[in-house]
């Protein structure tokens, strides 16, 4: 940062927009390290970060610091802003000789409309984090998914905290990359359409001829090919849309143990085979196949 004027300071760090201009429609501020500054006179404030007249900036994973800010992020008449995933600290006691007047991670100057979308920030060091916005209950993992072998059997428990215990549990992969073949879903609601995908692969000498998938959950399974080679493999798709029939002896189950004031989890397991004939018109049949999915029940009103 350059001083503007020597021994004194720039009020705002980083300054997005003008409050007497128009200001910017879009764009993205990343990966930066941003420090305030303690403006010393209570009538004013420093900012870290001002956003001036803006429509629909993102401020993301940026680091926060800086002795005394009075302001982490401002947010004057701007609208539509998002700030997710930023570390957004400072040291509490201001340099000598400068007041500790706001001390707020983040604020905005209306409080009447919606003006920014604030996800999984941090906050430290702050007399208040945010002012006239609001942060819902962020749920993080704090563990990383590690590396799996491809087509192998895979699994791993990470421990998600929060500070609202009654918080959903959704999934979101937000930094680094997925082990390959790993996908995340879940957990799923009634009402929910699920998709699920099957790898049927010709391991004989011979080729395989009206491939068919069953599963005791979906009535309709289509393949892209019904004819496959030895050595190849084709792929079949089935929807299902979970139903309250799905989870309600699941229910009953743990309502007969007492748990009937809060929502609870249900696990839904579908069994899926595949079918083809042979050239001699034999039919061969595969192994079972199951995958499990969580389905999260409301608790009841």
């Amino acid at each position: 940062m350059t001083v503007p004027n020597p021994g004194r300071l720039a009020q705002n760090s980083v300054q997005i927009g003008s409050p007497s201009l128009a200001g910017p429609t879009g764009g993205t501020l990343t990966g930066n390290t941003i420090i305030g500054a303690a403006f010393g006179d209570p009538g004013n404030a420093s900012t870290a970060l001002l956003l001036a007249n803006a429509t629909g900036v993102t401020v993301s994973r940026n680091t926060f610091g800086g002795a005394g800010t009075d302001l982490g992020i401002a947010l004057s008449n701007s609208t539509d802003i998002t700030i997710d995933h930023n570390a957004i600290d400072r040291t509490p006691t201001p340099p000598p000789g400068f007041a500790d007047s706001y001390g707020i991670g983040v604020s905005s100057d209306d409080a009447s409309r919606p003006t920014a979308t604030l996800i999984c920030n941090t906050f430290s060091g702050w007399n208040l984090n945010p002012d006239n916005v609001t942060q819902p209950p962020c749920i993080t993992t704090g563990s990383t998914i590690p590396c799996a072998t491809v087509d192998q059997p895979f699994s791993t428990q990470l421990r998600a905290t929060t500070e609202n215990p009654d918080a959903q549990l959704t999934w979101r992969l937000v930094s680094g990359q997925l082990p390959p073949g790993l996908t995340l879903d879940g957990p799923f609601h009634v009402g929910d359409k699920v998709e699920y995908s099957y790898t049927v692969a010709n391991t004989g000498g011979t080729d395989l001829h009206n491939v068919q998938i069953t599963d005791d959950r979906i009535a309709d399974v289509t393949c892209d090919e019904t004819t496959v080679a030895p050595g190849h493999a084709t792929t079949c798709h089935g929807t299902h849309t979970i139903s309250q029939a799905d989870i309600t002896s699941c229910r009953t189950t743990k309502e007969r143990g007492g748990d009937t004031d809060k929502g609870m989890c249900c696990q839904l397991t579908n069994v899926a085979q595949a079918t083809a004939t042979d050239p001699q018109n034999n039919q061969i049949t595969s192994n079972k196949a199951t995958v499990t999915i969580t389905v999260e029940v409301e608790k009841k009103q």
